[in-house]
């Protein structure tokens, strides 16, 4: 693979758009539409990109056929594959396609749901996830500040979920202050 000129860290949303070509011709082949991304391993395994809008045939690319890579632009080996399974050696369970939306649930061990992934980072060299951005739940009128979830945090994933150790949800909730209130002073607090 030749130097990666973009920088060391990408997030998944700045990765969709991108154009690619071929390394051999600069033959335009397409726009990045989906990043294979496998959930146990925390590993982008590549990605598929389309010619237009009406271009029915979707191209998937492996991470390592990646010649160069900067902001714009990525220039791979082209020698594409139709269907992901074939070259990214998906495992049906674990190993998922990413578009503008991520629908990852994030939960504790004992079932409590945490919040939502808005994003990952991820290492432009070697694909490997190092960061997921975790909204988590809020009440109604706050706005949920994101929160990096370190790759290393979490203890298993699959099709649409995230799980995180139970003590991870004690660092994402205040304490709570005891007030020893009695039941009628809860109704005429304000």
């Amino acid at each position: 693979m030749a130097p990666i000129e973009a920088k060391p860290t990408l997030q998944h949303n700045t990765f969709l758009g991108r154009q690619v070509f071929a390394t051999q011709s600069d033959h335009p082949l397409g726009q990045v539409t989906d990043l294979w991304i496998d959930l146990r391993q925390h590993r982008v395994l590549g990605f598929s990109c389309r010619a237009g809008f009406w271009d029915l045939c979707l191209q998937t690319y492996a991470w390592k056929q990646i010649e160069t890579l900067d902001e714009q632009r990525i220039e791979v080996q082209s020698s594409p594959v139709v269907h992901p399974t074939l070259i990214l050696s998906l495992n049906a369970e674990t190993g998922m396609a990413v578009r503008e939306r991520l629908d990852l649930g994030v939960w504790t061990q004992q079932g409590d749901r945490l919040g939502e992934i808005t994003d990952f980072s991820f290492n432009a060299s070697t694909g490997t996830i190092d960061y997921y951005f975790l909204a988590p739940h809020t009440k109604r009128d706050q706005t949920p500040e994101l929160i990096y979830l370190a790759s290393s945090m979490i203890v298993d994933g699959g099709q649409g979920w995230l799980q995180v150790p139970d003590q991870y949800k004690q660092q994402l909730e205040p304490e709570a202050k005891n007030l020893n209130l009695l039941p009628w002073q809860v109704a005429f607090a304000s």
